[in-house]
């Protein structure tokens, strides 16, 4: 790894992590707003179940802050339900077991709902605060915090704190990009130096970078949501729709067409080290300097007349280079 891909992946931990960030802060103040709005409108002192709500809810890298939302306000009703019950029913066994019982009931409840795993946590967290402050607070005022926080959460997940889905996408493409770019620069080193080893570590790098599909994926998902469950999502559905198909085909055949060419590089240069294509280097260079470019209105990567080659290895090198070539300039063409 050189200094550039050190830069690069320097780069997308800062970009991701000023994303995070930005989440922890929106949810940190409709942290505050669920404490102090019950607090100080309706004298609750302690409107911990809110709270609560809000933290499951808007936690940084949810993928739907609002449908999380409803299911830890289903989770609630089923803790305090279970919680208030227990506490009254189960009056003559030790304190631990109506622990037990209850938070197990709970959650048992709360995934027959089948919402997602927060309507389960909430369920049990629910239970655990219901024995832990008593049932002296009485199960509406919990129910009015409750209430409270969701539309705090309705507020944030749909105008103040939703992520462009469509940047969303954009981002998590141009990295797993900038992976393959990586492992292509290191491709165009072994080349130059005929370097079987430094080929194979190219391989590698840019068989490692199948792990950028998982932000790939996370982003295509969280903008799918979007388009269902926020406003800012439905206002521009068609486009998250297009961009989010587009980003899922056109980089997933940069991605093959890069690992193909580094297969069959290894194998060249191992069998025929001294058979390579005299344009192979300029070529890979083209293509690698469009893929630096995306986003910035490259030229495509334009070949000359190819070199005839005997040897099969080199022509397969030439052909995966080809194709590569040609899903960049689909790529560059749709963006």
């Amino acid at each position: 790894m050189n200094l550039s891909d050190v830069y690069a992946a320097v780069r997308r931990f800062f970009r991701g992590g000023n994303e995070l960030l930005f989440q922890a802060f929106v949810a940190g103040i409709a942290v505050i707003l669920a404490w102090k709005i019950p607090n100080l409108l309706l004298g609750h002192q302690n409107p911990t179940f809110g709270t609560f709500i809000v933290i499951t809810a808007l936690a940084p890298g949810l993928s739907n802050a609002f449908r999380t939302s409803l299911s830890a306000v289903a989770g609630v009703v089923v803790g305090i339900s279970i919680g208030e019950a227990g506490i009254f029913l189960l009056a003559a066994i030790p304190l631990w077991l109506q622990v037990f019982v209850s938070v197990t009931l709970a959650m048992f409840i709360g995934a027959l709902l089948r919402l997602c795993t927060a309507t389960v946590m909430q369920a049990g967290v629910s239970v655990v605060i219901i024995f832990a402050v008593g049932p002296e607070a009485g199960g509406l005022e919990r129910m009015t915090d409750a209430a409270i926080a969701i539309a705090i959460v309705l507020v944030f997940s749909q105008i103040l704190g939703t992520p462009d889905p469509v940047v969303r996408i954009k981002a998590a493409a141009q990295n797993m990009i900038g992976l393959v770019s990586s492992g292509l620069n290191t491709c165009a080193v072994a080349l130059e130096t005929a370097d079987v080893g430094k080929a194979q570590t190219a391989l590698q790098q840019l068989s490692g970078a199948h792990s950028g599909f998982s932000s790939l994926d996370t982003s295509l998902m969280t903008a799918r949501d979007a388009v269902q469950w926020s406003v800012r999502g439905r206002m521009h559905s068609d486009e998250v729709i297009e961009v989010a198909a587009r980003s899922d085909r056109d980089v997933m055949r940069i991605f093959a067409a890069a690992l193909l060419f580094a297969i069959s590089a290894v194998r060249a240069l191992r069998n025929a080290p001294n058979e390579m294509p005299p344009n192979l280097r300029e070529d890979l260079a083209r293509v690698t300097g469009a893929i630096n470019l995306i986003g910035t209105s490259p030229d495509l990567p334009d070949f000359g007349e190819r070199t005839a080659v005997g040897n099969a290895d080199w022509r397969r090198c030439q052909d995966s280079l080809e194709f590569l070539a040609d899903a960049v300039a689909v790529y560059i063409d749709d963006a």
